[in-house]
């Protein structure tokens, strides 16, 4: 069984006198009589926010929460991935070569170099690839 994006009343009713978050709910008819085809669209979406009324300052913070869940649900917050950087930004530490590969300068070789090995300042003085899931990105914000 598919999960329901929209709560109930009576879950919503159900849900706050097992928490106690929530001390008193009103459950009132809505005001404005609606045509028949838009209320059954809008009925699953809207219900539980024409159906909370608040009555405590605690109650409000839940009801507000509840509301821009309900209301606006491009507004729920979604895991995203790494933002990389901008293609200027790509262009000027990326060369790709003719065969496609990436190559990239890399780090820890700018300043603390003291307690640094000489071996190791020439290894990191050497360019390397990118592979995997990043190259895909680079090349991709590249244009090629």
């Amino acid at each position: 069984m598919a999960e329901r994006d929209w709560i109930s009343t009576e879950d919503l009713k159900a849900k706050a006198t097992q928490h106690g978050a929530l001390p008193a709910l009103s459950v009132a008819a809505p005001r404005v009589a609606a045509p028949v085809a838009f209320a059954a669209v809008q009925a699953p979406r809207f219900a539980a926010v024409s159906a909370v009324s608040p009555v405590a300052p605690a109650s409000l913070v839940s009801t507000l929460a509840l509301r821009s869940a309900v209301a606006f649900p491009q507004l729920q917050i979604r895991a995203m991935g790494y933002k990389l950087k901008t293609k200027a930004s790509v262009k000027k530490r990326f060369k790709v070569n003719r065969n496609g590969l990436v190559k990239r300068a890399q780090a820890n070789k700018r300043h603390i170099a003291t307690k640094k090995t000489r071996e190791r300042i020439r290894r990191l003085g050497k360019p390397v690839f990118v592979q995997g899931k990043i190259r895909k990105n680079i090349l991709r914000m590249l244009g090629k």
